[in-house]
């Protein structure tokens, strides 16, 4: 049944590809030149998942900061990997009905902290290079309690 995944990693062999996906660093040097007394800063985590051909999956992590009102920059991180299904279990699924991105949200702890912590080591080496202080994120995905 649909939304019923439990223990994601089972499915998968451990063996995982990372990649660097894209970085996006826009300098936005007419609100670098303002003095803005206070600001929001918002670090906004999505995950993607789709198929890889019939032997695994493509999973990418995005983490973009966004400032409120406009920062003096904008960025964003993507970091993929691909993980092969175990073919043992494998058709104990249908991965075409599955929210996959929420089960990874989920469960994928086992992929997705190594991809969260590359974007939140970037994001700092970015910020940095910029000649302020860095901007440190969380270097997991944050956990929603009711």
């Amino acid at each position: 049944r649909a939304g019923m995944i439990t223990n994601l990693k089972q499915y998968f062999l451990d063996e995982y590809q990372y990649a660097l996906e894209s970085i996006r660093y826009n300098l936005n040097q007419e609100a670098a030149e303002q003095e803005i007394a206070e600001q929001e800063l918002r670090c906004v985590d999505s995950i993607r998942v789709k198929k890889y051909y019939e032997t695994g999956l493509y999973v990418t992590h995005t983490r973009q900061l966004q400032f409120h009102p406009a920062g003096a920059f904008d960025l964003s991180v993507s970091f993929s990997a691909i993980v092969r299904f175990n073919e043992e279990k494998k058709k104990e699924v249908d991965w075409e009905k599955e929210d996959l991105a929420k089960a990874f949200k989920e469960e994928g702890g086992f992929l997705l902290d190594n991809l969260v912590s590359r974007s939140s080591m970037l994001i700092a080496e970015i910020t940095a290079s910029y000649g302020q202080a860095p901007v440190i994120t969380m270097p997991r995905i944050p956990i929603h309690l009711p």
